[in-house]
């Protein structure tokens, strides 16, 4: 459990330290549970629609830089972040930076 807790905090600082910018807070939500982050993207905030193209895009772009995570929910407009048990402090820093390079090629998460 502390493990899962110091990963968490590594996350969360990494998010805030390279600030994330291109992932527009109020068209995203960012929840999880020890190692499992999910963030589901949206169209024109919380309730709107959901972001199922762009989720995809992400994914995709991020495995060809070889980052894999996955999407899923209903709509598949989640972002489903599964770390292996071996994920250090070094991958934190890969996936936040990497992830905000495919969000700034992608523009993703524009209002509609």
């Amino acid at each position: 459990m502390k493990m899962a807790e110091e990963l968490h905090q590594v996350v969360a600082a990494r998010q805030c330290q390279f600030g994330m910018p291109r992932l527009d807070r109020q068209n995203a939500e960012i929840r999880g549970a020890g190692l499992f982050v999910g963030v589901e993207l949206r169209h024109g905030g919380q309730t709107g629609t959901p972001a199922t193209a762009e989720a995809a895009r992400i994914v995709n772009l991020l495995r060809e830089r070889r980052v894999l995570i996955s999407s899923a929910g209903p709509h598949g407009n989640v972002l489903k972040i599964r770390p292996p048990l071996v994920f250090g402090t070094e991958h934190a820093d890969l996936l936040v930076e990497t992830l905000d390079q495919v969000l700034a090629e992608a523009s993703v998460v524009s209002e509609k």
